[in-house]
């Protein structure tokens, strides 16, 4: 079983943090393929990179959901790893992906920590398969799945969404949405796999995230996510307060972005 990692990364002129990725992996028998998104620098000046079984695509271009839709045309691991260039992996990483894949699933799901040892969020201390609940949950870096699931469904991110753009979250959501929607396999294993280096910082919904969860809601759930978008004002209201947004100004917030990606739809 041939693993591939996808790292997402901008105007990296070398590729010296790939060791410290892989500094605590053992195995050898993996690949690396790295989206090299360049804005503030040029072509000319991205060095070769010297990590074993390593590609590098560099490219004129922004956007994360472009960035990972780059890399899965371009994968060609049986299995597939989505990650960041700023975290680090533990040692029994690939035997676990490896032993997760022998059972008959498409996506598998892993939690991630911090440097301080602390979960990067609340997770289950048992296994299970995904619901359209659940996907809520995932965050990019805690996924594994079959290439070729998603080049038989040509499921992919959704580039209006994610960094560099308009509305700049929530595309790994969406993703797995589009995944579940066609029939995925999605089961989350309680194996702690890859330690993010920040500190925990707690929840943040700006103007922008507020804003942003609208479109998202359209994207994922028609008109009846305008329901579940006042919901999630309510739900998160305190979160929200914590950036000095009125309750009143946050309904106005998430309808607009709802109504703003709406007129995308329609189009």
């Amino acid at each position: 079983m041939y693993i591939e990692f996808l790292i997402s990364t901008m105007n990296r002129k070398d590729f010296s943090f790939i060791h410290e990725m892989f500094k605590n992996v053992q195995a050898e028998d993996f690949a690396v393929l790295v989206i090299n998104q360049c804005t503030n620098i040029a072509l000319e000046e991205v060095k070769d990179c010297d990590f074993r079984n390593t590609r590098v695509i560099s490219v004129l271009d922004k956007g994360l959901s472009k960035s990972r839709n780059l890399a899965l045309k371009n994968a060609m691991g049986e299995i597939c790893v989505l990650t960041d260039d700023d975290v680090v992996y533990e040692t029994n990483v690939i035997k676990s992906i490896t032993k997760g894949f022998e059972k008959e699933i498409d996506v598998l799901t892993f939690q991630a920590s911090y440097v301080n040892g602390k979960p990067f969020k609340k997770y289950s201390e048992v296994g299970f398969y995904h619901n359209f609940r659940s996907i809520m949950k995932i965050s990019s870096i805690e996924c594994a799945f079959r290439l070729d699931f998603l080049r038989k469904t040509g499921v992919k991110f959704d580039e209006l969404f994610g960094l560099g753009t308009n509305f700049q979250a929530c595309e790994e959501n969406i993703f797995f949405l589009d995944l579940l929607n066609q029939k995925a396999r999605m089961l989350y294993e309680p194996l702690k796999l890859v330690v993010h280096p920040y500190e925990e910082t707690g929840g943040v919904l700006n103007e922008k995230g507020v804003y942003t969860r609208g479109a998202v809601f359209y994207r994922m759930f028609g008109l009846s996510g305008l329901i579940i978008a006042w919901l999630f004002v309510l739900k998160k209201k305190e979160v929200i307060k914590k950036e000095k947004i009125s309750l009143f100004y946050s309904f106005r917030l998430i309808w607009k972005g709802f109504w703003d990606y709406s007129k995308i739809e329609k189009k």
